[in-house]
């Protein structure tokens, strides 16, 4: 196997962005619930009021995260803080008060960030982040060195420490159990339990887990959206379980080593090295599990010291859909089988490329009757079954992520601005610009819309240095029910040139918002469906090192539009949109990191029929009978024929990772543009139709799998390598190992 010199390609921040639904959580198994603030006077916690007034209610504040500086967030409440008062000394159990906050910032404040300072917490009942509401303490990146792991969950008992809802986040929290021994280890459930839906974990650190996260469960079913970035840590038996998933599972840089309880030192009970390395050699299952699992990716890591690396157990899905996958950049060292595949997906397959796989036993130990795909990988151990092994002569670029903020900390409340409304009766255009406009005038700065829902009957720009910022740390889908978090439903837009939001100054961002486009549903007319209007984009940036990050959209018609907007970030944002998700022209350095949408996802619209601003959406009732199938209504007539997701024209320098799409048009179309392509999946969109369409420049793409579906489409001019592929219905002609032309 081969290794390569490397180019270093800087990427922008990763601030996860996530799907979800519900309202109100259920412990993990614990017996006990905490009903919603709204709902009562009285508290089973003591000192703690039920019901917020704004007597004791917290405004919204910035806080920079005191290990690195660059690390800049807006918070709803400090626990610390009345009326919570959580002790973060270690020395009184502060569940009860971290609980009733998160319930607050969803009941309440209707969606937010709940802030635990550095220091430590005693936990002794699992937590449940509810629905809209992200869970943030402060992570030190040099915890290894300082052995200062910030903000800590000291876990006292055994079963799952905190149960994720649909649609939350953690980030900035390490988890610590203090009667953990890897002389007698103790069997705890998993510290992070994800249900179904979307979900994000940024800046996590497992310093003595048992089993570390899982995503989804393995009960026969589910589909759903997990983002992950920078999750560290020992975990002695099993480090992630990704379980039934779909649609999109995306992370980077996961690490899970000995390294770091035992570097913990005394404070955290840290073990001899050599007795942690025994134990987990011999007793643990794998660093990272992956079962029924539709093409989720992983970019950077390490996984070090475990029985297994990476393992793919079989699903327990209804459906029997096996798990396919791509890994880029992920060592693998000191293991008895780096990889383990007793089953993979029927005709698909598990992909590497830019990865060093050691194995005592096995660098691949593949019992499944599909391959295992290897490009420019370096290992060593024996290779068992089908294992696919190719290389070239080209460098594979590191992938770097950095933090984006804006150019002050200083807050701008819109609620402070005459003219708002968060019911969304009256535009709230104006209260808005007002805030942005005092931003410009400070130099920049967050200017914060708290959770509600907002009518927007005119445009809005945001200026240099300035972020527009909504409730979410992580991306917010449709709720069935209710609707919290910031919303823009937009009545303007139709047959108009200026975006929504412009992003008009160098490092403008806009971040943490969902936005509905109630006019521009599909009115079914004797079952003849009338095409969407067309509107101006959600987002254009015109000025370098603009971001959009974390957003969801229901019926736009174009996502975002980067227009001479050098080294702009799009990431973690999702939804329905008619056209086209990311339009790029005249850049010169640009990141589209985990974006998806096609018009298939405005179905989910439907949740949202019984709100009056949606009664010309199509609903599912006029699509269930024998003459129209709903699903095939969007994607033959919008997805298949006009969904493109990247569009990309005299652009360069440009990176896509892990930006996919189903039953759309095409993933990419580019015209003299010179693109890096990195885990994609391109899936049921039908061989008339063209994963990589290029006019001119060129095409670096890698790990990429394809379900009925042509792979390029070029013209003499056009440049491109395409490695590393494999699909279940493949042109004739293709070369499933590489597909190449220089």
């Amino acid at each position: 196997m081969k290794s390569n010199t490397l180019s270093k390609f800087k990427l922008g921040k990763l601030l996860l962005c996530v799907l979800l639904s519900v309202a109100l959580f259920t412990g993990c198994g614990d017996g006990e619930a905490v009903s919603s603030v709204t709902s009562g006077e009285t508290s089973s916690i003591a000192e703690v009021p039920a019901k917020l007034t704004k007597e004791n209610e917290q405004k919204p504040f910035v806080v920079v995260n005191r290990y690195n500086k660059d690390d800049v967030f807006v918070a709803t409440i400090d626990v610390t803080k009345a009326p919570y008062y959580a002790d973060n000394t270690g020395k009184t159990d502060a569940t009860q008060a971290i609980q009733m906050a998160m319930t607050h910032a969803r009941g309440y404040y209707n969606g937010g960030t709940v802030y635990l300072p550095a220091g430590i917490y005693t936990i002794t009942k699992s937590l449940s982040v509810q629905s809209t509401v992200t869970l943030r303490g402060e992570y030190n990146p040099d915890c290894l060195k300082t052995g200062d792991y910030g903000t800590v969950l000291s876990i006292e008992h055994q079963k799952c420490a905190v149960n994720m809802m649909q649609g939350t986040g953690i980030h900035g929290i390490s988890f610590y159990y203090p009667n953990q021994s890897i002389k007698n280890p103790i069997e705890t459930d998993y510290t992070i339990k994800c249900t179904i839906g979307v979900h994000t974990l940024q800046d996590i650190c497992f310093i003595n887990s048992y089993k570390g996260f899982q995503f989804g469960q393995r009960s026969g079913g589910g589909y759903g959206k997990f983002y992950f970035k920078n999750v560290h840590g020992t975990v002695l038996y099993q480090g992630a379980a990704l379980d039934s998933g779909a649609d999109a599972m995306y992370g980077n840089d996961i690490y899970f080593s000995p390294d770091y309880w035992v570097k913990a030192g005394s404070k955290y009970n840290a073990p001899a090295e050599a007795d942690l390395r025994s134990w987990m050699l011999k007793n643990s299952e794998c660093g990272i599990s992956i079962s029924g699992c539709e093409g989720p990716g992983i970019v950077n890591g390490l996984i070090d010291g475990y029985k297994n690396g990476i393992y793919t157990p079989q699903t327990a899905r209804t459906d029997n859909a096996d798990t396919y996958a791509y890994i880029y950049g992920l060592d693998i060292i000191n293991t008895v089988n780096a990889v383990n595949t007793p089953t993979l997906y029927w005709d698909m397959a598990l992909e590497f490329a830019k990865c060093n796989l050691e194995g005592s036993s096995y660098a691949v130990r593949n019992l499944s009757a599909y391959p295992v795909k290897l490009f420019n990988c370096t290992g060593k151990g024996n290779l068992s079954g089908k294992v696919e092994q190719t290389s070239d002569d080209v460098d594979l670029p590191d992938v770097e992520f950095s933090y984006l903020k804006p150019a002050k900390n200083d807050l701008f409340n819109v609620a402070d601005y005459d003219g708002l409304d968060p019911t969304g009766k009256k535009d709230s255009s104006d209260a808005i610009q007002k805030a942005l406009d005092a931003a410009k005038a400070n130099g920049g700065g967050f200017v914060y819309v708290p959770g509600g829902t907002y009518r927007l009957e005119k445009p809005l720009t945001v200026y240099a240095g300035t972020e527009l910022r909504g409730t979410a740390g992580s991306y917010i889908p449709l709720e069935s029910g209710t609707r919290s978090g910031t919303n823009f439903f937009v009545y303007y837009g139709k047959d108009q040139k200026t975006a929504l939001i412009t992003l008009a100054g160098n490092g403008a961002g806009v971040k943490g918002i969902t936005v509905y486009y109630p006019k521009n549903g599909l009115i079914s007319k004797d079952f003849v469906i009338q095409d969407p209007d067309v509107y101006s984009p959600i987002v254009r940036g015109t000025a370098e090192n603009v971001y959009v990050q974390c957003m969801a959209y229901y019926g736009a018609y174009i996502g975002f539009e980067m227009n001479k907007a050098d080294n702009f970030t799009v990431e973690f944002c999702e939804g329905g949109i008619y056209k086209t998700s990311l339009s790029v022209k005249n850049c010169n350095g640009g990141v589209a990191h985990m974006i998806s949408g096609g018009p298939h996802i405005t179905s989910l619209a439907a949740a949202f029929s019984f709100y009056p601003d949606f009664n010309e959406w199509a609903k599912r009732s006029e699509f269930s009978s024998d003459k129209v199938n709903y699903m095939d209504v969007m994607f033959v007539n919008f997805g298949t024929k006009m969904h493109d997701c990247v569009v990309a024209e005299n652009s360069k320098n440009l990176t896509l990772i892990s930006t996919g799409m189903y039953r759309s048009h095409r993933l990419l179309v580019a015209k003299n543009s010179d693109i890096v392509s990195i885990n994609h999946l391109a899936s049921r969109s039908g061989v008339q139709n063209y994963a990589y369409e290029l006019e001119g420049g060129n095409l670096l793409a890698v790990n990429t799998l394809y379900k009925d579906i042509t792979v390029v489409k070029a013209d003499a001019k056009a440049k491109y390598g395409i490695y590393n592929n494999k699909g279940q219905i493949m042109p004739a002609g293709v070369s499933e190992d590489n597909y190449v032309r220089k």
